[in-house]
């Protein structure tokens, strides 16, 4: 799996642009349980926009390979579903504050 980065920053120096790109790449690759091979990480830019915003914003982009994790996010439920004939209603009111 592949995992990209990007970002607008205010400089054109690679050596500024790498430590937050490699930081996005490494916070996605945690939260997934993921584990980099940061020997396959590629970095693309800048290229130069010029726009309402000023300074002049570079873009960069990156990518690297993950290993590890699994292919879907999603998390068991907690609590199981109802069954078809239960209640609409299964909550109770909560007791008056005075």
């Amino acid at each position: 799996m592949i995992y990209r980065a990007a970002a607008a920053l205010p400089y054109e120096d690679r050596s500024r642009a790498l430590p937050g790109l490699r930081g996005q790449l490494r916070i996605m690759a945690v939260a997934a349980g993921t584990t980099p091979d940061w020997t396959t990480l590629t970095v693309a830019g800048p290229d130069e926009r010029v726009g309402a915003q000023s300074p002049t914003r570079f873009e960069w982009h990156a990518s690297v390979v993950v290993h590890g994790g699994t292919r879907s996010f999603r998390l068991p439920d907690l609590v199981p579903c109802p069954s078809a004939d239960a209640d609409d209603c299964r909550t109770a009111p909560l007791p008056a504050v005075r």
